[in-house]
């Protein structure tokens, strides 16, 4: 027996079918559950990829620089072949990073980043992991989120 459920979360109304034994889902862990089902989405279309693309690009290196001006972490932390590579701003990472994808990507039937960019980027995430958003969880770093809304 299927039973279908909608529950409010942030003011979206999402309608699923559970069955008996999910019945006890708690709105608190349904975000959860549903964050690491979406992680797990691969984009199975030319549009979903510059979707999924874009969205890295949207926020790691504005993620820098909001970080950089709260003083979150030094500059000078920033791995040197990331600065080389993609650069140390927001402007110069985008512009790195969408100009390599256009050169790899022009005349083909799909998107792609040069070896060497892709690996900086996934170096720039690790470094926006450990240096920015595992430390917003801290208390002493929380102040800083406080002081950004």
């Amino acid at each position: 027996m299927k039973i279908i459920k909608t529950i409010k979360i942030d003011s979206i109304n999402l309608q699923t079918i559970l069955s008996p034994i999910l019945i006890d889902i708690t709105a608190y862990k349904l975000p959860q559950i549903l964050e690491s089902k979406i992680l797990k989405l691969i984009p199975m279309t030319l549009e979903g990829c510059v979707v999924r693309v874009s969205d890295i690009i949207g926020y790691i290196g504005k993620d820098i620089d909001d970080a950089r001006k709260l003083e979150v972490f030094d500059i000078d932390t920033l791995p040197e072949s990331v600065k080389t590579t993609l650069g140390s701003t927001n402007v110069e990472i985008m512009n790195n990073i969408i100009t390599d994808i256009m050169i790899q990507s022009y005349g083909k039937p799909y998107i792609q980043m040069s070896e060497n960019v892709y690996e900086q980027v996934e170096k720039l995430k690790k470094f926006n992991y450990e240096n920015i958003y595992y430390k917003a969880m801290d208390n002493k770093e929380k102040k800083y989120i406080t002081n950004m809304f």
